[in-house]
């Protein structure tokens, strides 16, 4: 039986684990994503109040902050000032900072979001696939897992 069209599966090109990720300056002119990095990773989550996809994401990041105060997050959202504010007096422990969806795809390569990298200390993608709890439930890395 001929079908009219071909199941296919879908991954948006983005950087691949094993891959550097680029260490594009983050806040004004001072920051840059790699010194966000302590001990041994940083896991990035990209995000926008605009995506719909992305309240999932904030909702599984909820549940994961309450078992996970001490993980190394990154939270760059694209944002109004007001809600990003918000957003840091939930996530209180994790970094936040504005950044724009366009330079999320541009700068970061990401196809989709929202969207998780985790990167080791040197840079290198240990993880990266679409978040939230209708996608992947996020973890902690394990630190030198390649696969």
């Amino acid at each position: 039986m001929n079908l009219p069209f071909k199941k296919m599966n879908y991954r948006p090109s983005v950087l691949q684990v094993g891959e550097l990720l680029p260490n594009v300056l983050i806040h004004e002119k001072t920051t840059y994503l790699y010194d966000f990095i302590k001990d041994e990773y940083l896991m990035i989550l990209l995000l926008s109040v605009s995506c719909r996809s992305c309240e999932s994401a904030l909702e599984s990041l909820v549940e994961f902050s309450k078992e996970h105060t001490d993980a190394n997050v990154l939270i760059l959202i694209d944002a109004p000032e007001r809600e990003k504010e918000l957003l840091e007096t939930i996530f209180k422990s994790y970094q936040i900072c504005s950044f724009s969806s366009e330079a999320m795809k541009e700068q970061l390569n990401t196809g989709t979001i929202p969207w998780l990298y985790s990167i080791d200390k040197e840079g290198f993608i240990i993880k990266s696939y679409v978040c939230g709890l209708d996608y992947y439930n996020l973890a902690i890395p394990p630190y030198f897992d390649y696969s």
